[in-house]
């Protein structure tokens, strides 16, 4: 309702205390992408794990990607701790941008929430966010033309970026230190459900 979101509207902070000062026991800062990885942990992007290890090749779930988004979304300016238990603020996040037509699973269904998201899902939520209603192999062009990826050796096409598998916490560090990098993401979303209807905008 219109009265949540305006009660919502307060200043939101993304940086955490302590987290700059964090050291990654199980990257090490020779790793190419350790700049990625030190940024997503100082901004709380993604959580780091016992011990203070990253996990690089450990999967990335929805609720974790769509979270992340939120943070680096200069149009989400919402404090969620005035709602409640955790399972309220993740409702409320697939609520917004399930109504943006972000190509989500998890919004009807919140059992598949916790499941974990293909590379070719990550491209297709990053066209979404940028307006852009593509079909998978679309997506993973629109990823290339925005220098996002180079695929796994460089030949920056739909197979090399395998687009299968699942999406690891190394690569998507690096994928949202790259977008980040790019300037501010401002999600608008799609005005109907995702079908593919921009993939003759593409072309690589």
């Amino acid at each position: 309702s219109s009265v949540l979101i305006l009660s919502l509207m307060l200043p939101f902070s993304a940086s955490p205390v302590e987290a700059a000062n964090t050291k990654i026991a199980d990257i090490p800062v020779k790793n190419a992408k350790y700049t990625a990885i030190k940024w997503v942990i100082d901004n709380n992007l993604l959580e780091i794990k016992s011990g203070n290890k990253y996990q690089p090749s450990d999967p990335v779930s929805g609720l974790e990607l769509i979270k992340a988004f939120s943070k680096l979304d200069q149009n989400f300016q919402f404090d969620l701790s005035t709602i409640g238990t955790t399972q309220n603020q993740n409702d409320f996040y697939y609520n917004y941008y399930g109504n943006l037509n972000i190509p989500l699973y998890g919004v009807t269904n919140k059992s598949q929430r916790s499941a974990t998201i293909s590379r070719g899902q990550f491209a297709r939520i990053y066209a979404a966010a940028n307006g852009l209603d593509l079909s998978e192999i679309q997506a993973v062009r629109y990823l290339y033309m925005n220098d996002i990826t180079v695929g796994t050796t460089g030949k920056k096409t739909y197979e090399d970026y395998v687009p299968n598998n699942t999406l690891k916490r190394g690569d998507f560090a690096v994928f949202m230190y790259r977008i980040h990098k790019q300037g501010k993401l401002e999600i608008e979303g799609l005005a109907t459900t995702a079908t593919g209807k921009d993939n003759n905008k593409i072309t690589l």
